[in-house]
Parts: C-alpha cells; structure tokens; sequence
C-alpha cells in the first residue's frame, strides 16, 4: 500500500508510481510507461486511419458500454411509465365505474318511489321521472377527467458542463 502526503499526486492508473507527465488533454498524471500506453493508445487509432484500415470512429468503442446504459435507462423509464400510466388508467376506470354505478343506484332508488306511489298521478309522474332524468344527466355531464400537467411523466436530456474542444491546424 502507498502512503500519499497530502496534495501529493499519483499516476492516473493504479500503479504507485509518481507521475511523470501529464496529458494535456484529459489532464491526467500518469507513470512514464504508462504515459507512453497512453499516447500508443491514440497513436493506433492514427495509424489505423491513415492506413485506411479503420476509421477514426473506432476509438468511440469503448463508450459503447455506456451509451447502451443510458440507452437501457430511458427504455426502464419508458418502461416503468407506461405502467404507471396503465394503473393510473385502471384507477380512474375503477373511480368512474364506481361513480356511475352510484348515480344509477340513486336513480334505480328514486324511479321506485316514482313508480310504487300509487297517489301521484301520470302527470306528476313523468315530470319527476322528467327530472330524475335530467339529475342524471347532470351528474355524467359533471364528470370531468382531468390529466394533471405537474403530474404528467416527462423525460428529459441535460448535459451539465458539456466540454467543447477546440480544434486549429497549428500544433
């Protein structure tokens, strides 16, 4: 195990060898051999290209593993969202039925009265039935589904602190 003094720097790879040089363009610290890896690294990809052997491209890879992970999160969201949206769907379903089944109930109740009361006459009849009717049309035209926007599952793409390079023809 090597003991580091504080504000000491260490090769970028785990090697306990001080570091001798650093890349100017990752800024890390790295051992001289592994330095030199470092370089060969970019140096065969060069290589490959100028021989036309293959693209520049094939040095992106390495990243393939990570661009499958955030690939594979979004698809967990989606995933994840049309379930949310499919249980959300079968609560209102529920809510509703339930609703309608109570005015129809109340209707069923009141039509009873409406029908066993032998007192009242045909006339009076169907003006209540008239107005249970339109209770009961009121009570469906008073159903209102609502999608709340602050509820709504959205995904978004941020990049935080995207690294831009910059590119001359100068060495």
């Amino acid at each position: 195990m090597s003991i580091e003094q504080a504000g000491s720097v260490s090769c970028y790879l785990p090697c306990g060898i001080p570091p001798v040089a650093i890349c100017i363009v990752c800024n890390h610290h790295f051992c001289w051999d592994h330095f030199r890896e470092h370089r060969q690294t970019y140096e065969k990809y060069l290589d490959d290209a100028d021989n036309k052997q293959q693209p520049l491209s094939n040095c992106l890879a390495t990243y393939k593993n990570i661009e499958s992970k955030l690939r594979s999160t979004i698809d967990h969201w989606e995933s994840q969202t049309i379930d949310d949206i499919h249980r959300s769907a079968e609560n209102a379903r529920k809510t509703l039925a339930n609703h309608i089944e109570h005015c129809r109930s109340h209707f069923e109740e009141e039509s009873s009265t409406i029908t066993g009361s032998k007192s009242i006459n045909r006339n009076t009849q169907l003006m209540q039935l008239e107005k249970l009717h339109n209770e009961y049309d009121h009570s469906l035209e008073n159903i209102h589904i609502v999608q709340h926007c602050d509820q709504r599952r959205a995904l978004d793409i941020e990049t935080t602190n995207p690294v831009k390079e910059t590119f001359s023809s100068e060495p």
